[in-house]
């Protein structure tokens, strides 16, 4: 995992959960979550992977390699509520976002708790869990399996710890196939749509 620290100045500002697009000279766009909570600004910071045959990877490794990346401003509309019980759901380096909210609503002193459910493939896609979990009021569960079905243990955990009733807004971060995956299995839950939201509804919207 590499740590991205960017200077924004005193103009920038962005809402917790929002997201960042870097552009490629060739058009290609990169989302990237943005992982520090808004009180930490003028400074920014990115989680990223390199991940082996991914095309945005494969763009945003190049752009790596240049003197200056071109991001946009924050987009998204994912909002992190500063109250209730809250639910995040992230795979791989979507983590990102689990750090942004818990940091966030550490840095406001919600005392309603923030749990975390963090699926890896492999434990190497795992970081700074430690810290993570010792943020005010959060619980963290992390889940390897690289399983693609039903009888993949984070789907599991979510069927036997999700509650719509207890768990009011869910925010999912991830790869598109994470993220719908996860947004089938709390749907058959009862939670409803209005109760999710994630940065990939936004930039990769599902086809109708």
């Amino acid at each position: 995992m590499q740590r991205i620290q960017l200077d924004t100045g005193n103009d920038v500002t962005f809402s917790a959960g929002q997201y960042l697009v870097a552009r490629h000279p060739d058009g290609t766009e990169i989302p990237l979550s943005i992982a520090s909570s808004p009180h930490s600004l003028p400074q920014l910071e990115l989680h990223y992977r390199s991940t082996p045959g991914d095309p945005l990877a494969q763009a945003f490794d190049e752009l790596l390699q240049q003197q200056r990346i071109s991001f946009s401003v924050p987009q998204g509309y994912v909002q992190c509520p500063e109250t209730g019980h809250l639910l995040i759901i992230v795979g791989g380096t979507g983590a990102s976002t689990a750090f942004c909210l818990g940091r966030y609503r550490a840095d406001i002193a919600c005392k309603d708790l923030t749990t975390i459910l963090w699926c890896a493939d492999t434990n190497e896609e795992l970081y700074e869990t430690q810290a993570l979990s010792q943020l005010a009021n959060t619980s963290l569960t992390t889940v390897v399996d690289k399983r693609r079905d039903d009888t993949n243990d984070g789907l599991t955990w979510l069927t036997n710890n999700a509650d719509p009733k207890q768990h009011r807004t869910v925010v999912l971060a991830g790869s598109p196939g994470f993220v719908y995956a996860a947004t089938d299995a709390l749907l058959a839950l009862d939670f409803s749509q209005n109760q999710l939201s994630s940065d990939v509804y936004d930039y990769a919207p599902r086809p109708s």
